[in-house]
């Protein structure tokens, strides 16, 4: 079983802590109490995960990156893996950033596509939040706003992703990765569209 690990700070003046990823669990240092420092999520347990970046700004002069990964258990628990990359440490931090969440997706987050996605190919509908998915296409629920595969488009932009109507771009609307089930929209959307051959993402 391999084991990747990374040594990342939640600050300046906050110690290194360990993050350890196999296939099989996710483990972080986030508590300081002797013997009960890490806390872990086993692929089992793991329901959904969503990750984000800010800049860190002092007197109006951006000096770092703010970066967050948080998985959500079945039972609701949430392990949320922060750390700050100050300066020339901001573009270390991003190369572990964009591996982390490489890992998640790989370990942990297939699995969990492929059930939503049988679920789909079995006719059910599936709904997260506000989207709704069915055969016909994208609903977004208590809005009006609706989207056909046949005319749809995926746009992906750095912390979020739009969808829109390829004949009325006006009409779409921007999920932020940030968000719940954000994660399992996006790639059930690409797969879908992919399965269909239509509309690739831009």
């Amino acid at each position: 079983m391999a084991l990747k690990e990374y040594f990342v700070k939640s600050g300046i003046l906050d110690r290194k802590r360990r993050l350890a990823v196999t296939e099989n669990y996710i483990e972080f240092e986030d508590k300081d109490l002797i013997g009960e420092e890490f806390t872990r999520f086993v692929k089992a347990d793991i329901a959904d995960f969503k990750y984000g970046t800010d800049w860190i700004v002092w007197y109006k002069l951006y000096v770092g990156r703010h970066f967050t990964i948080t998985l959500k258990g079945k039972d609701n628990k949430e392990l949320r893996i922060s750390f700050k990359g100050y300066l020339r440490f901001a573009n270390e931090y991003e190369v572990i950033y964009s591996d982390l969440i490489s890992d998640i997706r790989k370990y942990f987050y297939q699995d969990i596509l492929d059930k939503y996605l049988n679920q789909f190919n079995a006719n059910e509908e599936l709904i997260f939040g506000r989207i709704k998915l069915s055969q016909k296409g994208i609903d977004v629920l208590e809005t009006g706003l609706d989207f056909t595969w046949t005319n749809l488009t995926v746009k992906v932009y750095q912390t979020y992703f739009s969808l829109y109507r390829i004949d009325t771009p006006e009409f779409h609307i921007w999920i932020n990765f940030n968000e719940w089930n954000s994660g399992v929209i996006y790639y059930l959307t690409q797969r879908i569209l992919k399965d269909y051959h239509i509309n690739p993402s831009m």
